[in-house]
């Protein structure tokens, strides 16, 4: 049953994954191997609590749904296996708090689908073009997309006491992923994704005199990659394809290093929106197929 294998999956991770969950950020410096071992569990467990809390909804409104047709049936006055009314109607309270109870503890202890579609697969992918005793240094934060702390300004349309519509839109800002990594070329690899929700509610009034109330979302996710390319191993040639698909470039050349950056904008209209793993690496890609090795002087 999946509510069991979620409670399984749950209590079967250490302390330190425990806490991740409930303060919803960390900085890591860690071997990929390392990293992908802490957060690989995670993401199973993120699985399992998602269906179970889906399972807890649909049981819960299984059980209302049965007590009332058995009350229609049997006249108020239900008799299972010889059982007294009132102790079935105790059963059936009992059953429904436990579904209840479950329902918001999963609530509480899930983790944002991020972490298990995009952040793991990203760093599993760059693990690939890393050295094993190299470390990614990865700081997450899943506390939520429009808490408090992430509050950048607030703007209200209030025409008065009794007058429609009223409007309050909430500006927020969640750089909830950000890393670097040195690649097995000595090239350095630095991403970062930053959402920045907009929260519209909206009231107004009805021909009727009745007020209804609306809250929606517009989310941007500000995807940005970049590589600091070694001048002595590689030389970049700016084109348009870099730019072909509304990406934004900025291109710094240094005694040293290329340091070449794109930056892509995708837009969502839920928090629970998810954002592709090959959204950021055809970035990379598209970084590295502009680069080409340097022409050895002499």
């Amino acid at each position: 049953m999946v509510i069991v294998s979620a409670l399984k999956k749950y209590f079967a991770l250490d302390s330190k994954q425990k806490e991740f969950i409930r303060t919803g950020q960390r900085i890591f410096l860690a071997r990929p191997e390392e990293l992908l071992t802490f957060l690989k569990p995670l993401a199973g467990f993120d699985k399992e609590c998602d269906s179970a809390r889906s399972r807890c909804g649909l049981f819960m409104f299984l059980v209302i749904l049965g007590w009332f047709v058995m009350m229609i049936f049997t006249g108020g006055e239900p008799s299972i296996f010889s059982l007294r009314p009132a102790t079935i109607h105790f059963f059936i309270v009992a059953i429904f708090f436990t579904l209840l109870f479950l329902y918001f503890f999963f609530r509480k202890i899930d983790i944002h689908n991020n972490l298990r579609e995009f952040v793991v697969p990203i760093i599993n992918s760059i693990s690939q073009d890393m050295n094993k005793d190299e470390k990614i240094r990865l700081k997450l934060d899943f506390r939520g997309k429009c808490i408090p702390a992430k509050q950048l300004k607030q703007e209200k349309h209030d025409p008065g006491w009794f007058s429609y519509p009223k409007e309050t839109i909430t500006f927020y800002r969640d750089n909830w992923l950000d890393g670097s990594a040195i690649l097995h070329d000595g090239s350095k690899l630095f991403f970062s994704v930053t959402d920045l929700p907009r929260k519209l509610e909206r009231s107004k009034k009805n021909p009727r005199g009745k007020i209804k109330s609306k809250t929606k979302y517009k989310i941007k996710h500000r995807i940005k990659v970049g590589l600091a390319l070694k001048n002595k191993n590689y030389s970049f040639n700016e084109n348009e394809r870099l730019t072909a698909a509304g990406d934004r470039l900025k291109h710094k050349q240094g005694e040293k290093r290329n340091v070449i950056s794109l930056t892509r904008v995708l837009i969502s209209n839920s928090v629970d929106s998810v954002v592709e793993p090959i959204s950021m690496l055809a970035l990379i890609g598209k970084i590295l197929m502009s680069a080409r090795p340097a022409t050895v002087k002499g």
